[in-house]
């Protein structure tokens, strides 16, 4: 019985393995619990081969260069750890990352059918829209709220995640839509998704994902258009794009958002800490370039090791007592940028290794990669204004969900 039962799974390893896939995927917009429990379901997968398997996936493991600073990435926030006064939250930041160490291995080794993965993606889309219409529903039917607070009650508050993270889930099915309209596939129906999947990006109210947008449509058009004339190329270039971000400025929230950012910016460091010490502002740019500025002054004072893992946030919420930072002393922000959040971590030594190992994933890009090279550029750019480590779904974003799109596009080449 037990003999069947195995040969059994060796038969449809590969089924199983995407169903991991897309039960990964589907638990990043529901569940903590579930994304926890799918990402570890993953390591038991993956030692259940046979000997031989095993040592040759152990074998192009230690061969492979990215998964080694995944790894090293992993060590080194260990290391931090180990001179940090508060343990227990450096254990938790370490707990968090833990993906880091095994997921990107894992990708890289396992085989996966393109073919099979295209039906993922296929079920993602529409999964992602069916899920967020019933959330909708909800929001406006039986808790009767408006949508301009859409994100703030249904992300924030009920699923706990931010926008920053959620507008991945949207920006992998909006290019799948893209490329099966631009192949002329089922035109009016991924015109349709496309709309929807847009809709509920714009109900984020978010300006980085609007940039992940803009930036999405860009990529695209440069693509399909690189044969034509190079003054039609700019045209298409810079006019669609306007045109998109003209629509989203005139959705209410980032509107909003946009007009109390223009009128009330400052950029004198001085203007504004005397600002956030007298009231709680709303002004996230402004909010940003303090955290920002505290945080290299700590830097520079724990050069060249850091504060370490877990003392990096107590000497941040430390710094916002001194200034009498009011809203930052509340909600006790972290980071708001990774790049800096590793150095404060870990010093030089941690940073250095972050951005040898995103080098590494550009030198990996083929323009062709449409969707590793995108959702590498938007997980790059947004740790400038987003500490994504720092959060399980940024992990995910990191350490499974590049490393899967570089396998599957190398597949498609292949």
């Amino acid at each position: 019985m037990t003999g069947n039962l195995k040969n059994l799974f060796f038969k449809h390893r590969e089924y199983i393995y995407i169903m991991l896939i897309a039960i990964t995927f589907m638990a990043y917009v529901l569940s903590y619990a579930l994304l926890s429990i799918s990402t570890f379901l993953f390591v038991l997968f993956f030692l259940s081969d046979t000997r031989s398997n095993l040592k040759l996936k152990w074998s192009q493991i230690k061969s492979n260069k990215i998964i080694l600073l995944f790894v090293l990435y992993f060590v080194f926030q260990c290391i931090g750890l180990s001179y940090s006064e508060n343990f227990d939250y450096g254990l938790k930041r370490v707990n968090t990352i833990l993906p880091t160490l095994f997921l990107p291995a894992i990708i890289y080794v396992e085989y996966l059918d393109k073919n099979l993965f295209y039906k993922v993606l296929r079920f993602i889309r529409l999964y992602v829209i069916v899920v967020f219409t019933i959330f909708l529903s909800i929001h406006v039917f039986i808790d009767q709220l408006s949508l301009h607070v859409f994100a703030l009650f249904v992300l924030t508050e009920k699923l706990g995640i931010s926008q920053f993270y959620m507008v991945f889930i949207f920006v992998i099915p909006i290019i799948f839509s893209l490329d099966e309209l631009i192949a002329r596939k089922n035109v009016i129906l991924n015109i349709f998704y496309i709309i929807c999947l847009l809709f509920f990006v714009f109900l984020f109210s978010n300006k980085t994902s609007i940039l992940m947008l803009v930036l999405v449509f860009s990529i695209k058009l440069i693509d399909h258009f690189k044969n034509e004339k190079l003054l039609f190329k700019l045209f298409i270039f810079f006019v669609t794009p306007m045109l998109l971000a003209l629509l989203v400025y005139n959705t209410t929230g980032i509107k909003h958002k946009f007009n109390i950012m223009l009128k009330s910016t400052d950029f004198n460091i001085e203007i504004i800490k005397t600002k956030n010490k007298v009231t709680y502002t709303k002004n996230t740019l402004e909010h940003r370039l303090l955290i920002n500025y505290l945080s290299l002054e700590e830097i520079i004072n724990h050069f060249p090791f850091g504060t370490g893992t877990g003392d990096y946030q107590d000497v941040l919420n430390n710094s916002y007592q001194e200034v009498y930072f009011k809203l930052g002393i509340k909600e006790k922000f972290n980071n708001h940028n990774q790049y800096i959040s590793e150095a404060l971590k870990t010093g030089i030594l941690g940073f250095s290794i972050f951005i040898i190992l995103l080098y590494c994933l550009f030198k990996s890009v083929n323009l062709k990669n449409q969707y590793y090279f995108i959702i590498l550029l938007f997980f790059t750019i947004g740790c400038f204004f987003e500490s994504y480590l720092d959060r399980q779904h940024g992990v995910i974003i990191f350490s499974f969900m590049i490393p899967l799109f570089y396998v599957y596009e190398n597949q498609i080449k292949e």
